[in-house]
């Protein structure tokens, strides 16, 4: 597995989550707070990287751009 590949798909996949949960946020606060979100991101990289350091460190810098992301292009109370 590259380092560039776990990076993109830790993007997609914190991308798509947070962006459900700041949809759900207006309908339903209890929906998934940014805290669960976090946490199942977290799951999902421990898992996909096998706890391996350098895949990690990769996969937190995904997750990183990936909310980065959504916070530009959508202008979310929770997310401030």
């Amino acid at each position: 597995m590259s380092n560039l590949f776990i990076e993109e798909k830790v993007n997609s996949f914190s991308y798509i989550t947070f962006k459900l949960q700041a949809s759900m946020y207006n309908t339903d606060q209890n929906f998934l707070d940014l805290k669960k979100s976090v946490k199942g991101i977290s799951s999902f990289i421990l898992a996909y990287t096998n706890a391996s350091p350098e895949l990690l460190l990769r996969a937190r810098l995904g997750m990183t751009e990936g909310f980065n992301k959504l916070k530009k292009e959508e202008k979310i109370p929770i997310f401030s």
